[in-house]
């Protein structure tokens, strides 16, 4: 964006319980889009079985991600071991990706196969983060299961100067995406604004509470005087 302005804010909700895992999940995970060292030096057993660069083989493909998406690896869905003699549980892909002329999340399994599909919340172009919703501190890497810290990119050019980011999560349940909260901040003070974004990077707990640690940009904003940014809920 031209004439944007950035700041890290801190969004508040009530305290988010992640679902139930039987199996830990494999730690070499990809939580954050330009992903993570610390999985692989933390990672064990990197690989089952020994390969050679030559005999490297395409495991499985899918025809669900393509085009200009943001992948990210997590723990996402309780699963089973791919097969028994495994030490990890596998862990999943997801992003949003477009289908059927809207956007869609899309979550894939260690198995190549889609195991939950969504349409997205109006505006939001990515999974911007995947954290550990019971962690004290955030973490790059994580076996416990994790949600998703969807970015929204709203570009109506309306009066309306509310930016919001959603967190959402894979409902074991009712096996679906569910939308757990609405994050909003309050840019009325910084009008006019024709788009903003609000991208979530990182997540911890606080007592009972999910603090949320987002990036907001916005389009030639107003700034008079620099003051924190307001946040509600």
């Amino acid at each position: 964006m031209r004439n944007c302005c950035i700041g890290l804010a801190l969004l508040v909700c009530t305290c988010i319980t992640s679902f139930a895992q039987i199996i830990p999940a494999s730690p070499s995970n990809w939580l954050f889009p330009q992903g993570n060292t610390e999985a692989l030096n933390v990672q064990v057993q990197p690989s089952f079985l020994a390969q050679s660069m030559d005999s490297m083989v395409v495991k499985w493909v899918s025809d669900e991600l393509y085009g200009d998406i943001q992948p990210l690896v997590g723990n996402l869905v309780s699963n089973e071991k791919l097969i028994n003699t495994l030490p990890y549980g596998p862990n999943e892909i997801v992003a949003v990706a477009s289908s059927g002329g809207s956007n869609q999340i899309i979550i894939i399994g260690g198995d190549g196969k889609v195991l939950s599909r969504r349409p997205a919340p109006r505006f939001v172009s990515g999974v911007s983060v995947l954290f550990d919703s019971l962690a004290l501190l955030p973490s790059t890497f994580t076996t416990f299961p994790v949600v998703m810290g969807l970015e929204v990119l709203e570009h109506d050019g309306g009066s309306d100067s509310l930016a919001h980011a959603y967190v959402a999560a894979y409902d074991g349940t009712n096996d679906t995406i569910q939308l757990i909260k609405r994050l909003t901040v309050d840019l009325r003070p910084y009008g006019p604004n024709n788009s903003a974004s609000v991208k979530p990077v990182l997540g911890r707990t606080d007592g009972n509470e999910m603090l949320v640690y987002a990036i907001v940009n916005m389009n030639r904003p107003s700034v008079p005087n620099p003051r924190p940014i307001d946040l509600c809920r």
